[in-house]
């Protein structure tokens, strides 16, 4: 994981912050394209939809723009022939980003696992009451859905992947103790659980109990020291909780990573570590960051 790299270029921000406005107007659209995602499709197939709304809602953002734009024209008396639209043929990075970090649905899908065969039940009561569940979550009944996933725990306790869409609807319903208690089930059932183990995490953080989420995040990355939304998450978490060393150590962990897979979500590392160069700047600790930075690899100079 160790790769030489100079401090300046990994802070360089240039273009990382531009068209913010724009941007959050395409993740606003495609959080709630996500929203309608099936978490239950293998990783490749929900980044796949991940990126299929980003692309649409691209587009859909920027018509709306033209059409304002020559509505303004219109009212003002203003003649103008033509209009630019670009398209692009891919997900805009900088909206992946902004999803990971912001959009409740993105997380939820990126903490996901594969459900394995083990995870199901083989009860039929229990899978009827499961299915009814899902249908009720489709159409964001969560309260409903609650009470179809704990008749199916009750009627098959070992029914892990229910306990995880348990926790995951009471998290929505932002009832996170609760939410907490089924991702602990769950990983009694199955310790190596990414699912429970990072939405534990986001639970954890929505409580503003940034210290239990690192302590989340810290097994995800014990159970899978390959994966960089471990790191990420206790980065986020630790530099919350004031515990800058850590913070500043993991988010790089995460973005290493990150850059490694070649995975969007890079950009979000960087953005993160360039917030904390500056705060640590300003608070006369960089030398923290310049620790952290040189323990992975990064030279200061």
């Amino acid at each position: 994981m160790k790769k030489v790299l100079l401090l300046p270029a990994l802070l360089c921000a240039t273009g990382l912050f531009a068209q913010e406005e724009r941007v959050k107007g395409i993740a606003t659209l495609a959080c709630q394209c996500a929203e309608e995602i099936d978490g239950t499709q293998p990783k490749d197939k929900v980044i796949e939809a991940i990126n299929s709304c980003i692309t649409s809602r691209t587009l859909m953002y920027d018509l709306q723009q033209v059409q304002s734009e020559a509505d303004k024209d219109k009212k003002d008396g203003k003649d103008k022939k033509e209009y630019n639209l670009s398209f692009s043929t891919g997900p805009d990075k900088a909206v992946q980003a902004y999803l990971n970090k912001n959009c409740a649905a993105v997380q939820g899908l990126m903490a996901g696992d594969v459900i394995k065969p083990e995870a199901m039940s083989t009860d039929k009561k229990a899978m009827a009451f499961y299915d009814e569940a899902r249908q009720y979550s489709d159409q964001k009944m969560y309260d409903m859905a609650v009470v179809a996933y704990t008749k199916a725990v009750k009627r098959d306790p070992k029914f892990i992947t229910a306990w995880n869409y348990l926790g995951l609807n009471y998290r929505r319903m932002e009832n996170y103790k609760e939410a907490i208690k089924c991702y602990e089930k769950s990983l009694e059932l199955d310790p190596t659980g990414t699912f429970p183990m990072q939405n534990m995490g986001v639970a954890y953080q929505l409580m503003g109990d940034y210290a239990g989420a690192s302590a989340a995040y810290e097994k995800l990355v014990a159970a899978q020291p390959e994966n960089p939304e471990g790191y990420y998450g206790a980065g986020l978490n630790y530099y919350q909780a004031k515990n800058y060393e850590k913070g500043v150590d993991y988010m790089i962990k995460a973005y290493l990573l990150y850059t490694d897979a070649e995975s969007p979500y890079a950009d979000d590392a960087k953005s993160q570590l360039v917030s904390y160069y500056k705060d640590l700047e300003a608070q006369g600790k960089l030398d923290i960051f310049e620790t952290a930075a040189t323990n992975n690899g990064i030279k200061t100079e």
